[in-house]
């Protein structure tokens, strides 16, 4: 019994010190996993700033593009602006323009009517006649002369003769249609000399040649007409045949035939 006291006293500071190491291990668990807290409460602190602060760049740089794509946009658009009012008053000028061209034609279509093409008719008034106006004068003549003409559907061509010529575009198809045969003559087809430009009557093979096409043969022929005989004074039919363009006695005639029949046309 006495050697059980004593063995039961010397086991009590035994079980005391292992309850305060259990203590302590408690207590060092529980400061360990505070600190361990602590630390990732530290962490994600420095995460969530340095995430804000990324954050923040980003949104300052999309803030900055936002800025740019608003100026470039404004910018467009101001281009944009710019080429519309511009567009607007080049067609507003192009409008006057073919206002203007549609009340000359009219003005010499007119004129043309009221008085005719005569032999005194100065060659370079009342020029102003459109490509569809020669056409249809071509179309009417195509019908009506035999085996046709090769002016049919070049219309464009007297008005641009007239252009570069400054003569009226009537008179140079009457005055081609009549020395060609409209357009069908040899001199036509072979050296597209369409104005009998120096085709003398005792030697008419030293005729000139005018180009290589029909369009070549009637520019160059009313810019020959326009320098030798306009230029210098002949600017009428009848001073055209007096400066010896023409010996036929009917040659003012005929032009002017054909010539009237075209303005009826219109």
């Amino acid at each position: 019994m006495v050697e059980f006291v004593m063995e039961y006293k010397e086991m009590r500071p035994q079980k005391t010190k292992i309850r305060k190491k259990k203590k302590d291990k408690k207590a060092a668990a529980i400061v360990l996993g505070f600190l361990l807290c602590f630390a990732i409460s530290i962490i994600a602190n420095i995460y969530c700033v340095a995430k804000i602060r990324y954050l923040e760049t980003q949104v300052g740089e999309v803030s900055l593009n936002v800025d740019k794509n608003s100026e470039t946009t404004n910018a467009i658009l101001n281009t944009l602006n710019d080429m519309k009012t511009e567009q607007k008053e080049s067609n507003k000028k192009q409008q006057d323009k073919l206002d203007k061209m549609q009340y000359l034609r009219e003005v010499s279509i007119s004129n043309l009517k009221s008085s005719g093409l005569n032999g005194d008719t100065d060659l370079a008034a009342n020029k102003i006649i459109t490509t569809d106006d020669m056409n249809k004068i071509i179309d009417n003549y195509a019908s009506h002369v035999s085996g046709g003409t090769k002016f049919q559907g070049h219309g464009d061509i007297f008005v641009k003769a007239s252009r570069e010529s400054g003569l009226n575009p009537i008179y140079i198809f009457a005055h081609a249609a009549i020395e060609s045969g409209f357009g069908n003559s040899i001199l036509a087809n072979d050296r597209h000399n369409y104005f009998g430009i120096n085709a003398v009557d005792a030697d008419p093979n030293q005729a000139h040649s005018m180009g290589s096409t029909m369009e070549d043969g009637i520019i160059n022929g009313a810019k020959w007409i326009k320098s030798n005989y306009y230029d210098k004074g002949y600017t009428t039919l009848n001073r055209m045949k007096s400066g010896g363009y023409a010996t036929d006695p009917n040659w003012i005639a005929k032009i002017t035939s054909v010539a009237n029949n075209s303005i009826s046309y219109l």
